[in-house]
């Protein structure tokens, strides 16, 4: 296999966010925005040759997503049959809604009050949980405060105009704390301390504070990858508990 071309060979359309965690995570001796194989990767780190046996290993992809992994999941599936990759996903546990107008003059800010958590990556998970069974693959979260930036979007409406105002970027503020899956089993972590041995996901969102549909997709990725199996029923509501392996 040919050696990928690890210079800088142009900067693709991004938000701030994404181009910010780019900045924050590359090393001086990375690629950015390299083509590999037909597709665009973010960062690419080449691993140092192994003089012994005069090989040089494949480099580490590191791809920045920060939503669903849903529309990356073909890529992720072929460029692991070759290589390691890191998927990094941030997620935001406070965010500031800064409106400004169209010349990017800031109008007011206020603080959001969605408040991400760290289970919030069975979101992104939700639609291919089996990709962290695939050795090649580690996904790190980060847990962010951020600024989203909206400006006006004036429609028509019944012969007059209605201001309603669209999100045109996320900025990066600052990164709080980061987690590291490298396998299935690590999401266990994200459980709560004081779940019952059975619990429904109704018990889940209950004890996490979350909502009901965030806990269905926690429950529906670990089922998922036999972390956790059902264990009877609770009125209507499937009982789970976390499997022994």
């Amino acid at each position: 296999m040919p050696a990928p071309n690890l210079r800088t060979i142009g900067i693709l359309s991004e938000r701030s966010l994404h181009a910010a965690l780019k900045r924050q995570f590359a090393q001086p001796s990375d690629g950015v925005e390299v083509k590999i194989d037909g597709y665009w990767i973010d960062i690419v780190r080449p691993w140092p040759v192994d003089a012994a046996k005069a090989v040089t290993l494949s480099p580490l992809l590191i791809e920045i997503q920060t939503s669903g992994f849903s529309s990356i999941q073909a890529k992720l599936r072929d460029l692991l049959a070759r290589y390691r990759v890191h998927l990094i996903h941030p997620i935001a546990t406070e965010r500031w809604i800064v409106k400004q107008d169209d010349n990017g003059r800031e109008l007011g800010r206020r603080r959001s009050p969605s408040k991400g958590h760290a289970v919030h990556i069975f979101e992104a998970l939700v639609s291919c949980p089996d990709l962290l069974t695939h050795p090649n693959l580690t996904i790190e979260t980060l847990l962010i405060r951020e600024e989203e930036i909206r400006q006006p979007n004036d429609l028509p409406q019944k012969g007059r105009w209605r201001r309603e105002w669209k999100s045109v970027d996320r900025r990066l503020v600052e990164i709080t704390e980061r987690q590291l899956f490298e396998a299935p089993q690590d999401l266990l972590g994200l459980l709560p301390a004081d779940l019952p041995t059975e619990f429904t996901s109704g018990e889940l969102a209950r004890v996490l504070r979350i909502p009901p549909s965030l806990a269905y997709r926690m429950t529906y990725c670990l089922r998922h990858l036999e972390l956790i199996c059902e264990t009877g029923l609770q009125k209507r509501a499937k009982l789970y508990q976390v499997s022994v392996k």
